[in-house]
């Protein structure tokens, strides 16, 4: 197939230079640990010899010396050096010079090493509090200390009392401990981990041919102040926005302040009413809700409400007023309102596009409709909350405090006004979400080199495909449907979800796997094989694994259900050195979903370069290749959901609102779905149109822990959710799955496909609690441990279970609807490796309690490619960068 670049770039780059963290060095204490570690070597060596020399000297004297020498023989066995010096003078009589001066010889190798122990320990003590004083220093550095506040109020009240000192006194050092390491990896992870958050990361975008053409900030909405170079762009949390939504109606003059919307799955019968949602009483704490569709009888108020609500959609006192002409008692109509948006029928909200950059400044004037005391008092606190987004990008980290400070008495006060439960702790730790644009150029782009590599990529595109579970869940879902479907062409999709819904968790699940279907089943076979294949074509050399990308094509030939996405995202990065004939190679990080999804959010906020922005080419691009994509406006309070239009359609998810003249919105009580035998897939069809509806979510969500409508509208899309380990794949062929303990380096054509990687259970790390107590002696033994296992000194490290692991994947075979079992799976540090130097006492004092923060913890440590040796004034790359680079066929 012929694939090109799309006509836009995203990178995203560390905003600490790693010179930066230059100072924070430990190299006199590790010449000493160096040399300690030679000189145990040569004692070692020299023992074997020098006790079997001394065993032969044992006959040869008499009976009151012999038993002293076995002693001291012993003692040189053992490499008790300490112990031979007290009791080796009284040999010197009796004892072969020569043999004497070896014995005194060795001891003073022990001595030398004693020394080097006590002066490795001395060292590392004062260079780890010179380091701790440089790494407090950059504690107020520009992309630290604004984004810490972010990470949660307690957290960065406890850093900078830290910092200051001011809790000095007070603190328990295995509470100093673990503040200083905060501290620490939050340095690292704002130089060397480019993900979006904060000021820690810069984020920008570009022409593939033109990334140093600088443009002016693209508008991100009238709702905000005109931005100054390097100043950052927020959004309050939209949980918190949602949380006071769903307080409104709750006060005097609130209802009548917004809009009431159907739900877009309503379906009106002569006899009855059926929607998807949550049956009334079955929710449960703790629980993801379980969503069916509903019934309710269609009397006099359901017809009153259709009436009121012809588009879906209606100004709330509109509505009370049709209902109250039935009801005979507005606050009759109000109950009645109040309990269909109880029951899902019905949703609350201001006639505002959910994906409105000025969402919360449009929802701030709507609350003056209220006309009530009430109203005019939460309008007055959700202000605050808006100078929270106004004002946090430019302030300093003291005035932040203040406007978070003003923020959650806010909250309290909306709370207490509307009689409601504060918003979760989750929720209270970010209230408000920031990004920062780029304000250069890449540093490390190379177009020549992607071109290049174009090859490569096709191959590592078709084996992604070939490895995504989303093929067998087609195929299972395609299975399912053939057998609700019957006789008919298509249904509508709330009698397919009925259907879906019906069945236990374990059995969506079994349909999700493919089990029991006979494609499934063969396509597995065929994965299996032509993985086989692939595995055999391996070349290995130079410490790596070379595959040439046209046998992966060949080998995907013989798997006949594949079924190829027509674009595709690769995250990547450029590392000098790897190849001899090569400036620079390409690194892939992993591989996401084409079609724009993961370039939408970018486009509210990121600069253009001069007459270019992200969502024009965006829209472009879409308009030309894929003029039939359609998204789905579903936020579900997740601010990497929010992205500016760039479909011309759009699918209503229940309760989102989709403004503007120019977009297609379907709602989903009109379309269907259709299976199609050619693909084997299952897909969205539209009766009126009589065409597919091609569904392509723009979200950044993941389909995990999240309701069954859209893990449902998720799985009809093409998406690409490989998790990236493509040699673990193809050496495991198709078997399961082998966590083997090292995997060279993979390179496919001239691409990094797989850094090198070493696997280790933590319960095979020597002494990791006295590492995680910074004991010297334990640094010691790990570093020794680690070279004798021929780990590297840098890498970036992930502490997995085998179960966190199978999820991610999509592999998981455990079905649960328990929040707590998805929780843990959103943090960073699960999805996310950390960078480590195992020669920084503080970095490895983090990877030891990470291993040890769960039991049955894998290891997993890939080399850090591009080297840290990559960044500097020789090459003029400051810190890490990644790109997202989207490929596409030709039409």
């Amino acid at each position: 197939m012929d694939v090109n670049i799309s006509p836009y770039v995203v990178y995203r780059r560390s905003r600490l230079p790693l010179g930066e963290l230059g100072g924070m060095s430990f190299t006199t204490a590790w010449s000493r640990i160096d040399e300690l570690h030679g000189l145990r070597a040569e004692i070692r060596d020299r023992a074997v010899g020098l006790a079997e020399r001394l065993g032969e000297a044992v006959p040869t004297l008499g009976n009151d010396v012999r038993t002293h020498l076995i002693g001291v023989r012993r003692d040189v066995h053992n490499l008790r050096h300490d112990r031979v010096v007290a009791r080796l003078e009284p040999l010197r009589p009796h004892l072969d010079a020569e043999l004497f001066d070896e014995v005194e010889s060795w001891c003073g190798l022990g001595l030398r090493a004693a020394q080097c122990e006590r002066e490795g320990g001395t060292e590392l003590d004062r260079e780890m509090a010179q380091a701790a004083d440089g790494f407090r220093a950059l504690f107020e550095h520009d992309a630290m200390a604004r984004s810490i506040q972010l990470s949660g109020d307690r957290l960065y009240r406890g850093l900078r009392d830290f910092v200051t000192g001011d809790a000095e006194a007070t603190l328990k050092p295995s509470k100093a401990r673990l503040r200083e390491s905060s501290l620490v990896n939050f340095a690292y992870r704002a130089s060397l981990k480019p993900s979006p958050f904060g000021r820690f990361t810069e984020i920008g975008a570009f022409r593939p041919d033109a990334p140093g053409d600088r443009g002016d900030l693209v508008t991100v909405g009238s709702g905000r102040r005109e931005q100054e170079p390097d100043e950052s762009v927020t959004t309050l949390n939209r949980l918190l926005v949602n949380w006071v939504l769903a307080a409104v109606p709750r006060v005097p003059g609130g209802l009548e302040s917004g809009h009431l919307v159907l739900n877009s799955t309503l379906r009106a019968g002569d006899e009855s009413i059926e929607f998807i949602g949550v049956a009334p009483g079955s929710r449960e704490d703790g629980k993801i809700p379980s969503e069916t569709v509903l019934r309710i009888r269609r009397e006099a108020i359901f017809n009153a409400l259709l009436v009121a609500m012809p588009d879906g959609a209606a100004p709330a006192a509109h509505v009370l007023r049709e209902l109250t002409a039935v009801t005979g008692r507005e606050v009759v109509s109000r109950e009645v309102a109040h309990g269909l948006i109880r029951a899902g029928t019905l949703f609350f909200r201001p006639k505002i596009d959910d994906h409105d950059p000025d969402y919360a400044a449009k929802l701030e004037e709507t609350l003056a409709d209220g006309g009530t005391g009430e109203m005019a008092a939460l309008r007055g606190h959700f202000s605050e909350l808006r100078r929270l987004e106004v004002d946090f990008a430019a302030a300093a980290a003291g005035e932040r405090q203040k406007l978070l400070d003003s923020a959650y008495a806010a909250i309290d006060r909306i709370a207490g006004l509307c009689k409601v439960s504060p918003p979760p702790e989750d929720v209270l730790k970010s209230p408000v979400f920031e990004d920062t644009p780029a304000s250069t150029a890449p540093q490390a782009w190379s177009l020549p080199t992607v071109q290049q590599s174009m090859p490569a990529l096709t191959g590592l595109w078709r084996l992604a495909a070939m490895m995504d579970n989303g093929q067998v869940k087609r195929l299972g879902l395609h299975a399912f449907a053939i057998r609700v479907l019957g006789e008919r062409r298509s249904m509508p999709f709330i009698e397919f979800f009925q259907a879906f819904s019906s069945l236990t968790d374990q059995e969506q699940a079994d349909v999700f796997m493919g089990r029991e279907v006979e494609a499934a089943g063969r396509y597995m076979t065929q994965r299996a094989e032509a993985l086989r294949t692939i595995r055999e074509r391996l070349v290995p050399g130079d410490g790596a694994v070379h595959l040439d990308p046209t046998d992966i094509e060949r080998a995907c030939e013989g798997v006949e259900d594949l079924l190829y996405t027509e674009s595709v995202t690769f995250r990547a990065q450029f590392a000098r050195g790897v190849l001899p004939d090569r400036d620079r190679t390409l690194v892939v990080n992993g591989l996401l979903t084409g079609y724009g999804v993961y370039f939408s959010r970018f486009g509210s906020f990121v600069k253009g370069t001069g007459d270019w922005s992200l969502p024009a080419a965006q829209r472009a691009h879409l308009a030309d290749r894929f003029p039939g994509q359609v998204d789905l406006n579903s936020v579900l309070g997740f601010n990497f959901n929010l992205h500016p239009s760039v479909t011309r359609r759009v699918v209503n998810y229940p309760g989102a609102v989709s403004l503007g003249a120019d977009r297609t919105v379907y709602t989903l009580n009109r379309l269907e779905v259709r299976a199609e035998p050619g693909s084997k897939s299952l897909r969205l069809w539209d009766p009126e149109a009589q065409e597919f509806v091609d569904l392509v979510p723009m979200n950044f969500m993941t389909p995990v822990g999240v309701p069954l409508l859209y893990r449902l509208l998720e799985a009809l899309s093409p998406s690409n959710r490989y998790l990236w380990k493509p040699l673990e794949d193809i050496q495991d062929a198709g078997g399961p799955v082998a966590y083997s303990d090292t995997a060279p380096r993979l390179l496919v054509g001239d691409v990094v496909a797989e850094r090198r990687s070493w696997n280790v259970t933590a319960a095979d790390i020597p002494m990791l609690q006295d590492l995680s107590r910074d004991s010297f002696d334990a640094l010691v033994a790990f570093d020794a441990w680690r070279r004798s296992r021929g780990l590297p000194r840098h890498a970036f490290v992930l502490c997995q279970t085998p179960e966190e692991r199978d999820v991610m994947a999509g592999r998981s075979r455990k079905v649960t609807r328990q929040w707590s079992d998805y929780a843990h799976l959103r943090r960073a540090s699960v999805h996310k490796p950390m960078y480590v130097d195992f020669r920084n006492p503080f970095l490895v004092r983090s990877f030891a309690k990470s291993a040890l923060s769960r039991g049955d913890v894998l290891v997993s440590m890939r080399e850090c490619l591009p080297s840290v040796d990559d960044y500097g004034p020789d090459t003029g790359w400051t810190a890490a960068e990644e790109f997202f680079i989207e490929l596409c066929t030709d039409k």
